[in-house]
C-alpha cells in the first residue's frame, strides 16, 4: 500500500512540475482548459495523479476550477501583475543589500559576472528566450544567496508568475542596453559592498521592467 501511495505521489509531482512549466513558459495559455481525460492520455497515467496535480496547481494560483468546465489556466489581471512586480522589487532590493553586506561574496560576484557575459553573448545572437532564462537565474541568485530561505521561495514563485509576460513581451529588444547596464552596475555595487546603492539599482531595474511590460499590456 505504501509503495502504491509513493508511486502516485511521484506521478503527481511529475505531472505537476510539467504542467507548471507549460503554464510559466506559455505552452498552455491563460484561459485554456485543462481536461483530465486529455492530460491522462498525454502523460499515460490514470486520472488520479492528474486530478491531484491540478488541485496543487489551483492551490498555487496557476489554475482555477470553473463550474461545468473544470480546470482552466488562470488569467492574470493588470492589477495582479503590478502587485507581483512591486513585491519582487521590494524583496530583491533587500536580497541584494544582504548579499552586498556579506564579507565572503566574491564567489557569488564572480558567478554573476559569468552570467552577465553569457547574457551579452545571447543578446548578440538575438536569442532573447535564452537571455530570459539567464536573467531569471541572475535575479533569483541574490534571493538564493542572501540567507533567507523564505525570501528565496517567494521570489522564485513570483518570478515564475511574471516569466510568461516577459517572454511574450516585445519590450526586451528595445530596452536591452538599459537592462545590461543596470545588471553591470548592480554587480559592481555588490562587489564593492555598496549595499544601499546596489539595492536601489535592483529596485529601479525591476520597476523599469514593470513600467515597460504594463504599458505593453495596456496597448494590447
Amino acid at each position: 500500500m505504501k509503495e502504491q501511495e509513493n508511486k502516485l505521489e511521484s506521478l503527481r509531482e511529475v505531472v505537476y512540475r510539467q504542467l507548471k512549466e507549460d503554464i510559466i513558459y506559455g505552452r498552455i495559455n491563460p484561459g485554456e482548459k485543462m481536461l483530465e481525460m486529455d492530460l491522462a492520455e498525454r502523460f499515460k497515467v490514470s486520472r488520479t495523479p492528474i486530478r491531484e496535480a491540478l488541485l496543487q496547481l489551483e492551490k498555487r494560483g496557476f489554475v482555477t476550477h470553473e463550474k461545468n468546465v473544470g480546470a482552466v489556466v488562470r488569467k492574470t489581471s493588470l492589477k495582479r501583475l503590478e502587485e507581483y512586480f512591486d513585491l519582487i522589487a521590494i524583496l530583491e532590493q533587500h536580497a541584494v543589500e544582504l548579499v552586498a553586506r556579506q564579507r565572503n561574496n566574491a564567489e557569488c560576484v564572480t558567478y554573476l559576472r559569468g552570467l552577465l557575459k553569457e547574457m551579452k553573448g545571447l543578446v548578440r545572437e538575438r536569442d532573447y528566450s535564452g537571455y530570459l532564462g539567464k536573467d531569471h537565474e541572475f535575479h533569483t541568485l541574490f534571493a538564493k544567496e542572501c540567507g533567507n530561505d523564505t525570501l528565496y521561495t517567494t521570489v522564485s514563485d513570483l518570478r515564475d508568475r511574471i516569466f510568461g509576460f516577459l517572454e511574450r513581451g516585445f519590450t526586451l529588444p528595445r530596452h536591452i542596453d538599459l537592462y545590461l547596464d543596470l545588471h553591470q552596475k548592480v554587480i559592481e555595487a555588490v562587489s564593492e559592498g555598496r549595499a544601499l546603492q546596489a539595492g536601489k539599482l535592483m529596485r529601479d531595474h525591476v520597476m523599469d521592467a514593470k513600467e515597460f511590460i504594463l504599458k505593453e499590456q495596456v496597448k494590447g
